[in-house]
């Protein structure tokens, strides 16, 4: 959704020379205006930067809404173009700055929808560009705020949950540290276990044996570093012998990556 920016509100020269730089740049070299950018400007007005978020948010619609591998739909494997990362990665990061220095940043309403795509990148450091920036808009934000997107909200509670404790061995050192955790522990750390309740949908179309089996369906693989294939791939394969259906796939996704 397009951002409104008020209509006497007179932009700072430096600011609105920036933004026409970026707007001018077509949007598949967007990252080369954005890789200099530091704050050097006084108290922060998020009306000011309304342009250049909406340029994002285009940049977003054409780029990244339409991904199937970071929707995880059927056939996420097959005819995407190349991931736009080190955009991705500069807008994410001069967006994150202009938060952090704006107080009115609540005006903002549609990075929501944009960072829950984001969030099921094969990229780690993508992943962990999306937290930051999230961190950087709930903080410091005048009054309560609560993420109204549904599927953030569950996809930032799929990827808190851990592989276990500090009671199962894989503490943070743990972790960290090479041969600093029990054998048991690293055989729990590489399993992937997962387990759902899968609802028989029958359908006059499908062939029997395609039909989707019902009851609890349980995914089970030790040692799963030492699989050939990458994650993508081995993600794909699972949804597609154990009928995962697309409301569980990036909790299971979270799992495996």
């Amino acid at each position: 959704m397009k951002l409104k920016r008020r209509r006497t509100l007179e932009v700072p020269p430096k600011i609105r020379s920036f933004i026409n730089t970026v707007t001018a740049t077509p949007l598949e070299n967007i990252e080369e205006p954005l890789k200099g950018f530091v704050w050097e400007f006084d108290k922060g007005d998020f009306h000011h930067w309304v342009d250049l978020f909406n340029h994002f948010d285009t940049f977003f619609e054409k780029h990244i809404k339409s991904r199937k591998d970071l929707q995880v739909e059927d056939n996420f494997l097959e005819s995407d173009p190349h991931f736009p990362r080190e955009a991705v990665l500069q807008i994410l990061r001069v967006i994150r700055i202009i938060l952090e220095n704006c107080t009115n940043k609540h005006f903002y309403s549609s990075y929501e929808h944009h960072l829950s795509s984001l969030l099921a990148s094969t990229d780690a450091y993508v992943v962990e560009a999306c937290l930051q920036t999230l961190a950087a808009f709930l903080k410091k934000t005048v009054g309560k705020y609560i993420i109204r997107d549904a599927s953030l909200n569950s996809k930032l509670f799929a990827s808190a949950q851990g592989w276990g404790g500090k009671e199962e061995g894989l503490g943070l050192i743990a972790c960290a540290v090479e041969n600093g955790s029990e054998p048991i522990a690293q055989e729990l750390g590489s399993t992937l276990h997962f387990e759902f309740y899968a609802v028989n949908e029958l359908s006059d179309e499908l062939p029997m044996t395609e039909q989707s089996t019902q009851g609890l369906q349980i995914i089970h693989l030790p040692n799963i570093y030492t699989r050939q294939e990458s994650d993508l791939e081995l993600l794909n394969k699972l949804v597609k012998e154990y009928k995962v259906p697309p409301s569980l796939r990036f909790s299971l996704w979270t799992r495996l990556r």
